[in-house]
């Protein structure tokens, strides 16, 4: 079996709808786009008997894929949707 690592980058929800108009201008954007979830990616992978590590800043996630690992694992990054949305907007404008 070979490693795989899989960075899932959780903002609790839809963040990439917070780009579309739609997000400034429904007052029920939050329940149709942003899908919020609470899934526990932890527990989630320990059902499967994946290995679960959890990041939380771009450093931690920077050490964490310095690391090498055996077989799958799952690094979780926490991260803030709209918050998110800002810096892709900044980021990425022309």
């Amino acid at each position: 079996m070979g490693d795989l690592t899989v960075v899932v980058v959780n903002n609790q929800g839809g963040g990439i709808f917070n780009h579309l108009a739609v997000a400034k201008e429904t007052k029920r954007f939050e329940q149709l786009w942003g899908t919020p979830q609470a899934a526990d990616l932890g527990k989630l992978c320990a059902a499967h008997g994946v290995r679960h590590d959890l990041a939380e800043t771009w450093t931690a996630l920077a050490r964490q894929l310095e690391r090498r690992g055996k077989g799958v694992r799952v690094i979780e990054f926490r991260t803030d949707r709209e918050a998110d949305a800002a810096w892709r907007l900044k980021s990425f404008r022309s």
